[in-house]
């Protein structure tokens, strides 16, 4: 107990001066920074956020350097390092696995990049914004970012970074199980790599070949392409990726039941992996046992198999875990050892279920209702049969979309390749008549000529009809069309100004029956003042009083009135035309730029939820007008198909969002209150003299469901 003190006695020393030294260095890299000039510093900052991204742990220091770029290009509206820095943030955020925070900050820095036609960081943003759609399951955003970013790259002919993205492509529609479509751009990676002669990358895409024929139950195809890697690692000495080949081989061939084959391909893949310490171990161990078991060599099949499970458990490998464990039990349900075999199947069922492992799920159900029918309990039997035919109804219509896909897709191919070849025939007949023609031109040369030259005069006869005929008719289409035109017009015309007459009544109506009256009191009042001045002074200061309280009664009338216009507006023409008048207002005053970004707003939300986040908005710009003194305000909506995020961004002095938890005015109040009622969540980011950030996110499908 003591030496355990005294060690880390002997330790703390240690950790101070580390600490003390990285404090140092960060203070030292800091004091640089600030010695350069100002788009130098940002660029240095943008550069420092960078190379933070290489080591995990400096993550957090990363992101500090990145929002101080961003922050920096604001204040000095330099847009070439905001929109690095925005890619900075996006990136960090991917790393971090905050996939929503990288979308959104991507969005930002392709958006100025556009504008400022930089194409090279187009194409490095819409990279990784397609591999940020690839992780939150967006195919076919995922898709077309990929696809515009190839083609900057096909322009640049920069082939490394084309075969990058087809890898990644390749690796989309691998996750999904498309294996059919995995193939095809891994086919066109494994094209541009053997063009680029990089061996390490051209055998990885020879693996991911084989992986995915073996998936799409092609063997032959998959040995063909794990033959040609297999050469490739021989001749490069690669003992590491020969190994993976191996195992692939190893599998094919078991599929194509040339077991001894199998056998030998998963011997020599474990010895690799053993003397060069590889993981992956246990699947082979899983394969060997699987082969012993085909030969009925049940000895040896549960030996390895048991192997397998002693190395799944070393790593916490729970998916070889539960196949092998469902293996064994097979084998003990084939010996008649049914006591045994539920035992393995009750605990491959528990993994696979935690798993979510649903293939495997429904092998199991089948094997562990055969071991209770065996064992005489037909109750249970029937249970878990039950649950296998529910579990596999639930899945055959998902299957059969699969297959259905893949079907047409190969029937695609085989169309595409069958009118390549029926075009090439077209050509070479084409030719031939060609030839033959050539021969016959000659000698009737001069009566064709005749024959066109006739029909020349013939056809610009009958052109120039039909194009005084055409000119007339579109002339009376386009009369036709300019008349419909006028009268489309005027009623719109008309409706705009039936809506003008309407608001300006109303508008008339209400400063006629409250502000009217009440202006109307106030001059009884001083009148009445004035006809008194000689009383007494009491008097007169009551209905002065009085008179300023109406006075004061009145202003809320004006107030209210010009409010409901507004709600008028907003409710006409939607939030975003409501937000940008509100901009145009706060500009008009030339204290206060206002940026407002909108994304997905193609159609327009409910109007409940519109005049909510519209009065949300206008309070916090009140509060930052208030309390922030800033002078910029950045607004930022992105809309998705289930939900909204909002982002308020401000350059003013901050606050301490602890003073939210102890105290809260009516306004604040008001926002969360509104917050709430939409179901949303609202996040207050703030430092002194660091501006503020608030960010909203609503879900819309909630909202619109309850409304």
């Amino acid at each position: 107990m003591h030496r355990k003190y005294s060690y880390t006695l002997f330790l703390l020393p240690f950790i101070f001066f580390l600490q003390t030294s990285l404090i140092a260095q960060q203070n030292k890299t800091e004091n640089i920074i600030e010695k350069q000039p100002t788009i130098e510093r940002i660029n240095l900052l943008n550069d420092l956020a960078w190379e933070c991204t290489k080591d995990s742990t400096s993550l957090p220091i990363s992101l500090t350097y990145a929002y101080d770029a961003n922050q920096k290009s604001k204040k000095i509206k330099y847009k070439e390092g905001l929109a690095t820095s925005y890619y900075r943030l996006g990136h960090i955020y991917f790393l971090r696995k905050d996939l929503n925070k990288a979308e959104l900050n991507l969005i930002k820095s392709l958006n100025i990049e556009r504008k400022i036609k930089n194409q090279d960081n187009i194409a490095k943003v819409t990279d990784l914004l397609g591999s940020t759609y690839r992780k939150l399951g967006y195919t076919t955003k995922a898709l077309h970012n990929y696809n515009e970013a190839i083609e900057i790259y096909q322009v640049q002919k920069d082939s490394p970074k084309i075969a990058s993205i087809y890898n990644k492509m390749g690796l989309l529609f691998k996750n999904e199980h498309q294996y059919t479509k995995a193939i095809k751009y891994y086919a066109k990676e494994n094209k541009i790599r053997i063009s680029l002669q990089k061996p390490k990358k051209t055998i990885t895409t020879y693996i991911n070949l084989g992986y995915c024929y073996n998936k799409s139950s092609k063997y032959n195809s998959a040995l063909y392409e794990l033959e040609k890697g297999k050469q490739l690692a021989q001749k490069h000495q690669d003992s590491s990726q020969l190994a993976t080949i191996l195992l692939n081989m190893g599998q094919s061939y078991q599929e194509l039941k040339k077991l001894d084959t199998a056998l030998s391909y998963y011997k020599k893949s474990f010895y690799l992996k053993e003397q060069l310490k590889l993981n992956k171990t246990e699947i082979l161990l899983n394969n060997i046992g699987a082969i012993y078991q085909d030969q009925k060599d049940y000895s040896n099949a549960i030996k390895f198999y048991k192997k397998s499970i002693d190395y799944s458990n070393k790593i916490n490998d729970s998916k070889t875990l539960s196949l092998s464990y469902y293996n064994i039990g097979n084998v003990f349900l084939k010996t008649q050892q049914y006591t045994k075999a539920l035992d393995y199947h009750q605990k491959a069922l528990k993994i696979a279920t935690k798993q979510q492992n649903i293939h495997l799920k429904l092998q199991i159900l089948m094997s562990i209702a055969e071991d209770y029918e065996q064992l005489g309990d037909f109750k249970k039997s029937s249970k878990y049969n039950e649950q296998h035919i529910v579990l596999r109804d639930s899945i055959d219509i998902d299957l059969l979309t699969k297959i259905d896909d893949e079907t047409l897709e190969l029937k695609k191919d085989v169309f595409d390749k069958n009118i390549e070849i029926q075009t090439a025939k077209e050509q070479q007949d084409k030719l031939k008549l060609h030839q033959s023609k050539l021969k016959l031109y000659g000698t009737i040369a001069f009566s064709i000529a005749i024959g066109i030259l006739f029909f020349a005069i013939l056809w610009n006869y009958r052109l120039k009809k039909s194009t005084i005929i055409e000119r007339q008719e579109n002339q009376l289409k386009k009369a036709e069309l300019e008349e419909l035109l006028k009268k489309q017009e005027l009623k719109s015309i008309h409706a705009m100004i039936d809506g003008q007459e309407q608001e300006r009544k109303r508008i008339a109506q209400d400063l006629h029956d409250r502000l009217g009256s009440m202006l109307s009191m106030v001059k009884i009042h001083y009148k009445a003042v004035e006809d008194n001045l000689d009383k007494l002074k009491i008097e007169a200061k009551e209905q002065y009083d009085r008179a300023n309280i109406l006075l004061d009664e009145a202003c809320v009338a004006v107030r209210e009135i010009s409010h409901n216009m507004i709600s008028g507006v907003l409710t006409k023409f939607g939030l975003i035309a409501a937000l940008n008048e509100l901009k145009s207002g706060l500009e008009s005053t030339n204290t206060l730029q206002v940026e407002l970004i909108d994304h997905g707003f193609d159609n327009r939300i409910d109007n409940h939820i519109e005049i909510n986040i519209y009065r949300i908005i206008q309070e916090l710009i009140s509060n930052t007008i208030k309390h922030a003194n800033a002078t910029e305000i950045s607004i930022q909506l992105l809309k998705r198909d289930n939900a909204l995020q909002i982002m308020i961004e401000d350059d003013g002095v901050g606050f301490d969002t602890e003073v939210i938890n102890h105290y809260a005015g009516i306004g604040l109040k008001g926002i969360l209150s509104r917050v709430q009622n939409l179901h949303g969540t609202i996040d207050f980011d703030s430092k002194i003299e660091h501006g503020t950030t608030v960010t909203i996110d609503i879900p819309l499908q909630y909202n619109t469901n309850n409304l």
